[in-house]
């Protein structure tokens, strides 16, 4: 009786335990000799990538705090002295059409911030005609930050001179009480930044 028939090279199946797999490749920092399957590590990539866009679109937006990383999320403020303070407030708000925000203080120590648009504002401190001062016309800018301290101390290991420590103040003003953070430091060329956290401003 014949046997059965004899399959010819062409006819050969793989068996189910020799299926084929994903092709691998090694990836950096896998120990020696280890590698992840291709499709695994296609997919790594497209969630770094996803997460990347995400912090990139909030660190561009400042519309949110990323978890344990400080960072300046916008310009807040130039502040400058007016011995005219009444003149001054008419001609910002008056001449150039920007709108009050928020007041405080009583004459002759009166202050207020002006909307400039884009949440950027221009403080205006009043200061007395007679009093000598060597303070500058602009007293300093302010840069809107998620975190006050740690970007102080971001500030202080470049070796920045530090001229306030973080503090909490809160501005008794026209629209009621305004909670913020500020800290102040000195820039390269000596100029007077002011780090401001708030949710309101």
């Amino acid at each position: 009786m014949a046997g059965p028939p004899k399959k010819s090279p062409g006819n050969t199946r793989t068996s189910p335990s020799l299926k084929s797999t994903p092709p691998s490749r090694v990836v950096s920092g896998a120990p020696a000799g280890h590698s992840l399957p291709l499709t695994q590590t296609l997919m790594d990539q497209v969630r770094f990538r996803s997460n990347l866009c995400l912090l990139l679109a909030c660190q561009w937006s400042g519309k949110c705090q990323i978890p344990g990383m400080a960072s300046i999320t916008g310009f807040h403020h130039t502040a400058i002295r007016s011995p005219q303070f009444d003149a001054s407030l008419r001609f910002y708000t008056g001449v150039l059409g920007m709108k009050e925000k928020i007041s405080w203080g009583e004459a002759p120590n009166r202050a207020v911030m002006i909307d400039a648009g884009d949440g950027n504002y221009v403080e205006i401190f009043e200061r007395s005609e007679a009093a000598p001062t060597t303070e500058s016309t602009i007293l300093h800018f302010a840069l809107r930050t998620n975190d006050c301290a740690a970007m102080l101390e971001k500030a202080r290991e470049a070796g920045a001179e530090v001229t306030m420590e973080t503090r909490d103040l809160t501005i008794d003003s026209s629209i009621g009480p305004v909670p913020v953070r500020i800290a102040f430091f000195k820039g390269p060329d000596g100029e007077i930044i002011e780090l401001f956290q708030n949710s309101i401003l």
